[in-house]
C-alpha cells in the first residue's frame, strides 16, 4: 500500500452474529463476554485443540504442519480484512 493510501476493511454483514452464534455452545447458559485469550470457544476451535492434541500423543511435535496452518489463518484474515498476508501479524494475546 501506498503512503497516501487509506487502508480499506471489508465490514461483516449485520447478521453474522446471529449466523454463528449457534457454534458457540456457552451461548445456550450465558452472555458471555469475555473476549480476551479465554474468550467463548467455538466448536470448530475445539475440534482443532482436539486435533492438535491428538498429533502430539501420536507423533511429537509437528511444527511444520502448524506453522502452515497459522500460515493458513494469515490469509483468511488477510481476505476478510482486505489486506495482503504480510500486513498481517498472528500473534499471541
Amino acid at each position: 500500500m501506498a503512503a497516501n493510501e487509506e487502508p480499506t476493511m471489508t465490514i461483516a454483514p449485520a447478521g453474522l452474529p446471529d449466523s454463528i452464534r449457534h457454534r458457540f455452545p456457552v451461548f445456550e447458559h450465558l452472555n458471555y463476554i469475555n473476549s480476551c485469550s479465554q474468550g467463548a470457544l467455538s466448536e470448530s476451535v475445539r475440534a482443532a485443540y482436539q486435533d492438535y492434541l491428538a498429533g502430539l500423543e501420536r507423533e511429537g511435535s509437528l511444527w511444520g504442519h502448524w506453522v502452515g496452518k497459522q500460515e493458513s489463518v494469515r490469509q483468511h484474515l488477510a481476505t476478510l480484512l482486505g489486506a495482503s498476508p504480510a500486513e498481517i501479524a498472528v500473534t499471541t494475546s
